[in-house]
């Protein structure tokens, strides 16, 4: 199987677990804002993820460099 094809089930799988994890939160713990969390708050974490996420797609998968 094609490496990338294998990086995307396994990121696929993950970012699901995280989707339904965050769907058994209150938004209060969702956007809870902790210093000692690395981005502040799961929320922001999750924006990252998704950033990131973008950022591969563009690099990799289109091949269209994002800086």
């Amino acid at each position: 199987m094609n490496l990338y094809v294998k990086q995307y089930d396994w990121i696929r799988l993950t970012r699901e677990e995280l989707f339904q994890y965050c769907e058994s939160m209150t938004i209060e713990d969702y956007t809870y804002e902790l210093d000692q969390f690395g981005w502040g708050s799961i929320r922001n974490l999750h924006v990252h993820v998704a950033a990131c996420y973008q950022s591969w797609l563009a690099n990799f998968g289109l091949k269209r460099p994002t800086c």
